[in-house]
């Protein structure tokens, strides 16, 4: 017989950050390994390979379902699709659907003339799969910059743990635009 993995020690040290690539990974019942470059997930015996490719506006409604705060929020639409039209937005989708987004990410120079992903956003059911740190590296890619910034609530605890993994350090708070829920900012020097 076959000695099953402890999952409960695997998905505690994953996301503490100190899982090497090597080690299977499941997610909500899924099998798979990750990284931030090349991540498939094995679902029975196919294999869903994400894959990031920039937007058009023809992908708004489909990222408006996807984001729950902009399902009901006009100004969060109107952002988005203003993302998507100045070339802003990227999409996250499995290869074999590229007309089905399960996340996006936008990037912009509108932090002090400085890089900043204003936005990253993965569906409900494709949260904990590393579609985010996909998203975030994609973005560092193309900017080009020595450094990057972005920001999140505090209460945002799964961002502001990915972006601690990811390198990202504290460089800021910025209190009362959510009454209570300080925005935090962080800043990554990219080695690019």
């Amino acid at each position: 017989t076959t000695k099953q993995p402890d999952w409960e020690t695997i998905e505690r040290a994953y996301r503490a950050g100190s899982l090497s690539a090597e080690y299977p990974v499941r997610r909500n019942g899924i099998h798979g390994n990750d990284d931030e470059l090349n991540l498939n997930l094995t679902v029975g015996i196919a294999i869903m390979s994400w894959q990031i490719r920039q937007a058009v506006l023809s992908d708004l409604k489909s990222l408006v379902c996807v984001d729950s705060l902009a399902a009901n929020d006009h100004g969060r639409q109107a952002q988005i699709a203003r993302a998507i039209s100045q070339g802003e937005c990227w999409v996250a989708y499995d290869a074999g659907d590229p007309a089905a987004p399960v996340g996006y990410g936008c990037l912009d120079k509108s932090f002090f003339g400085e890089w900043f992903v204003p936005l990253v956003v993965v569906s409900d059911a494709h949260r904990r799969c590393g579609i985010g740190r996909k998203i975030i590296a994609h973005l560092e890619h193309c900017s080009s910059a020595k450094k990057i910034f972005t920001s999140t609530n505090l209460s945002n605890t799964p961002m502001r743990e990915l972006l601690v993994q990811l390198g990202y350090q504290s460089s800021g708070v910025v209190e009362n635009l959510d009454p209570g829920d300080p925005e935090l900012i962080f800043m990554k020097v990219l080695e690019n």
